[in-house]
């Protein structure tokens, strides 16, 4: 675990090879936003903060 933590890498599973890469967070973000490219992407209705959603009491 620290190992993860004081490295600058992230340890990523391929899903499609089923190998473990090591991949920076910039290079993570950069091969997701390739492969989901052109496919339809809208952003969540509800506020980030969990504080500031709706309680729904039942």
């Amino acid at each position: 675990h620290e190992k993860e933590v004081n490295s600058p890498s992230l340890s990523v599973r391929d899903r499609t090879t089923g190998n473990i890469r090591e991949l920076s967070a910039e290079d993570l973000v950069k091969e997701i936003n390739d492969a989901t490219n052109g496919k339809p992407f809208s952003k969540l209705n509800s506020t980030i903060l969990l504080s500031r959603r709706p309680q729904i009491m039942v």
